[in-house]
C-alpha cells in the first residue's frame, strides 16, 4: 500500500499519452486523510448509537417511575387487608 493514492480524472484515463498530465488533473490523497475520514464518520455512527441508547434509557426510566406511581403501596394494601379480616 502506498502512502498517497492518485486519483485521476475521466479524461486523463482517455488520454494515450500519460506524459502530459498536468498538476491539476491528478488529486493526491494521503491515505491518513483517507483513514481519518472514515474514523470521523464511525465517530459519528458511534455518537448516534450512543445517544440513541441514552434517550432510551431515559423514557424506560420515565416510564418505571410513572408505572411506580400508579402501583399502590404494598404496605397500604396489606392495612387494608388487615382491617377486611378483622371484620
Amino acid at each position: 500500500m502506498n502512502e498517497h493514492t492518485c486519483t485521476l480524472h475521466t479524461d486523463v484515463h482517455t488520454r494515450g499519452d500519460t506524459l502530459s498530465r498536468s498538476p491539476a488533473d491528478v488529486a493526491v490523497i494521503s491515505v491518513a486523510e483517507v483513514m481519518l475520514g472514515s474514523a470521523a464518520a464511525s465517530a459519528a455512527a458511534q455518537r448516534g448509537i450512543v445517544r440513541e441508547w441514552w434517550a432510551q434509557l431515559v423514557a424506560i426510566r420515565v416510564e418505571r417511575r410513572r408505572i411506580a406511581r400508579r402501583r399502590p403501596d404494598y404496605f397500604e394494601h396489606a392495612a387494608m387487608a388487615r382491617e377486611m379480616y378483622r371484620l
